[in-house]
């Protein structure tokens, strides 16, 4: 069975893809993130899922590797990472009762034959109405600043939230496991083989 390699450094999706209990090593592709002019969320991200890949290909023969991308869009704005705290705060304030759209690109890859696999999935999370109270009091207790809009829902962000409407919980925090784990038997990568061997 070939080895299993996540390309990407998030410790998020890292946690996530332990959940299935598999050995996988871990390689950080190097691209440049940068939206291109009218670039849709779910455009971007399915091209970057697809770039990662790309640049890991030649460092990874005879491997599946896994490669994603995360984009908030609200209201046709694409989110980044607020990185200061004070731009995470104004984010959350805009965002107070209102919904914004997760786009979750996932890229299944096996290196030597260059067969792909690849989703979108979306994930529509609402917002409770919040406070200044609130918002700095998640910021006090959260490193968020490095998070999509200053979201990390798998953190005190989910105190923040009404309600979250996805095919794929797991997808909201970065790694879609229920598309992951189709594509890797779709790549003839049996989890269940790889969970029993480690």
């Amino acid at each position: 069975m070939k080895k299993l390699i996540l390309g990407s450094s998030s410790p998020a999706r890292q946690t996530l893809l332990k959940q299935l209990k598999i050995p996988f090593e871990i390689m950080t592709p190097d691209i440049d993130e940068t939206p291109q002019a009218g670039e849709t969320a779910s455009k971007l991200v399915k091209r970057l899922s697809k770039a990662k890949a790309e640049a890991l290909i030649p460092k990874a023969p005879g491997a599946i590797l896994i490669t994603c991308d995360q984009v908030g869009d609200f209201e046709g704005e694409i989110l980044g990472k607020p990185l200061i705290r004070e731009a995470a705060h104004k984010n959350l304030s805009r965002f107070s009762g209102k919904s914004i759209t997760f786009h979750s690109g996932l890229c299944v890859t096996d290196t030597d034959t260059h067969k792909c696999e690849e989703t979108i999935i979306e994930t529509v999370v609402t917002f409770r109405e919040l406070s200044d109270e609130v918002i700095d009091a998640y910021l006090n207790h959260e490193n968020a600043l490095n998070c999509a809009g200053g979201l990390k829902v798998e953190g005190f962000g989910i105190t923040l939230l009404e309600s979250v409407k996805s095919d794929d919980q797991s997808a909201l925090i970065g790694l879609p496991l229920i598309a992951l784990c189709s594509f890797l038997d779709k790549q003839g990568y049996s989890v269940f083989k790889a969970a029993s061997r480690k």
